[in-house]
């Protein structure tokens, strides 16, 4: 029996739950993924002392194959009244809702606090930045890691 335990798309949505919880404020796809794949590679971007779902030196790789299930995961929670929408000129922000919120309470295993505790880090480096400084900030951090491309 073969179970994957990371990066299924339950634990994605339970990420991105935890993630808007932690932001509280709206957010759009690129900034949820990019926020998401610090936190979970906190070691590789400084944010801490080993990742939260191990190392890998694959990881940038792993962004484009993110990048679809954090889509997939965020379309998942709209549906489910656990994400908000807002349609706005810059595209499509996302936010948490109540019951999401209260599901997020729900949530108190060690992995859960971690993220959180990691994104709160995480919210202190890029709230203020534009997507684009996001980037720069990953491709710095990138090229002074051990990371395989």
């Amino acid at each position: 029996m073969n179970e994957i335990v990371f990066n299924t798309p339950f634990e994605i949505s339970m990420r991105v739950l935890l993630l808007l919880d932690t932001f509280k404020t709206d957010l759009d796809e690129e900034k949820i993924l990019y926020i998401d794949f610090f936190t979970i590679y906190e070691k590789n971007y400084d944010f801490g002392e080993e990742n939260i779902n191990g190392d890998s030196k694959f990881m940038i790789n792993e962004l484009t194959a993110q990048r679809k299930l954090i889509n997939t995961s965020i379309k998942d929670l709209v549906l489910s009244g656990l994400v908000k929408v807002k349609n706005t000129k810059q595209g499509f922000l996302y936010s948490i809702s109540d019951r999401g919120s209260m599901h997020c309470k729900e949530m108190s295993t060690d992995y859960a606090k971690r993220y959180k505790e990691t994104t709160l880090k995480v919210k202190k480096t890029v709230s203020n930045m534009s997507i684009k400084e996001i980037k720069r900030f990953a491709r710095m951090k990138e090229e002074t890691s051990n990371v395989i491309y």
